[in-house]
């Protein structure tokens, strides 16, 4: 990693990047399978313009293969460019919190933290590979185990700055914080998606992209 500098220590805070869209993303290699190398994951992010490599973390795989995988605290344009992104293969982590007994996806129940600066993004938006959930704060929401855990990667540095002394990394602080309220079924998220899409698709061909779903009250439970 020492030629692209792929440090924790040189993340910046999201909240910098005015007027971007934040999104917490996994990104695997070839038919969504780990990197063969470390290596290999560094080669891919600088094959890739559009990746910033100072927001990239290349750690060990957890999935069923060894391997490498890329954890990118990523920013794009709008909302409506990440919409058309096409889906990818699905990270398949081992963690017992992702997977069951069978090897099978597990879904949970969270409620993402409410905005804590007026600079942070509305949305809560993770990608794996590909596929693309965005999702709303301070209401209850189910996620598949593999979004949970893009989102607990994507983190950034909190730094101590002291007069003639290096900066100093405190600890890091997580993108997309969230309360875990429980474990949920497909048929739920895949219920709750739905409406979600539903809801969203409406508003976008009345609003476009770009609207801000909170502050037009739309996540209100009576809302159409």
């Amino acid at each position: 990693m020492a030629d692209k500098k792929l440090r924790e220590d040189v993340l910046p805070d999201p909240g910098s990047e005015e007027g971007k869209v934040q999104s917490a993303c996994i990104i695997m290699g070839a038919n969504g399978r780990p990197f063969e190398s470390e290596s290999h994951a560094v080669a891919y992010i600088s094959a890739h313009q559009d990746i910033d490599a100072t927001r990239c973390r290349v750690l060990p795989s957890q999935t069923k293969e060894p391997g490498f995988t890329i954890f990118y605290l990523g920013t794009i344009k709008s909302k409506k460019e990440l919409s058309d992104k096409g889906p990818g293969k699905l990270h398949w982590p081992t963690d017992r919190r992702v997977l069951d007994d069978n090897g099978e996806m597990t879904y949970h129940r969270v409620k993402f933290s409410a905005k804590s600066r007026p600079d942070d993004q509305d949305d809560v938006i993770l990608a794996v590979n590909g596929e693309v959930l965005i999702t709303a704060r301070d209401r209850e929401v189910i996620l598949p185990g593999s979004f949970l855990e893009a989102s607990d990667h994507g983190t950034y540095p909190r730094f101590e700055q002291l007069p003639n002394l290096p900066r100093k990394i405190l600890g890091r602080v997580q993108a997309f914080p969230y309360t875990y309220l429980g474990a949920a079924t497909k048929d739920e998220f895949m219920l709750a998606k739905a409406e979600g899409t539903r809801r969203t698709m409406h508003n976008v061909n009345l609003f476009g992209f770009g609207y801000s779903p909170e502050a037009m009250g739309m996540f209100d439970d009576k809302a159409k």
